[in-house]
């Protein structure tokens, strides 16, 4: 007795094709792995999570430390008691001092996005090194030099 064995011939599966879109980019995937996939998701969250908290910190008071000493700040608040924020700043950096939800009125310590006392900045051993009367607004940046002196200039570079 004769047994044939036919192989069919199959035809080629084609890879998976995967597109994802963000406002800025495209990323085209082709490849039969689900790991490359997932990969591709988590870079496009990644990449939105990044454009977001950045806009976020744009729309904040920054304070640009020109001095050698490392500075914590209090703010007059709308009430006329002091409010110790949390932000340090090390000597020779550019940070923010309020920023998000510090910036809306309800939370006293600004009004239309600008502070409505005095910024101040102290040393690590409490002294008072500078002062900004108000108002320093949203992105706008507080220049305190070396000697102790301070200036404000126009809008974060960032």
């Amino acid at each position: 007795m004769l047994v044939r064995i036919r192989a069919l011939a199959r035809p080629p599966r084609r890879p998976l094709s995967t597109s994802l879109r963000s406002d800025s980019q495209e990323i085209q995937i082709h490849s039969g792995s689900r790991l490359s996939v997932g990969l591709a998701l988590v870079l496009l969250v990644a990449t939105s999570l990044v454009a977001c908290v950045d806009s976020h910190i744009t729309d904040a008071v920054w304070v640009k430390n020109q001095t050698s000493n490392s500075l914590h700040f209090e703010l007059i608040m709308v009430n006329g008691r002091r409010f110790p924020l949390v932000r340090n700043i090390a000597p020779h950096n550019e940070d923010t001092v309020l920023s998000g939800s510090q910036l809306n009125p309800g939370a006293g310590l600004t009004m239309n996005r600008c502070t409505v006392g005095d910024l101040i900045a102290l040393a690590p051993d409490g002294h008072e090194v500078a002062r900004h009367p108000p108002p320093l607004c949203a992105r706008e940046v507080w220049v305190i030099e070396g000697n102790g002196s301070s200036e404000p200039f126009g809008p974060s570079p960032s």
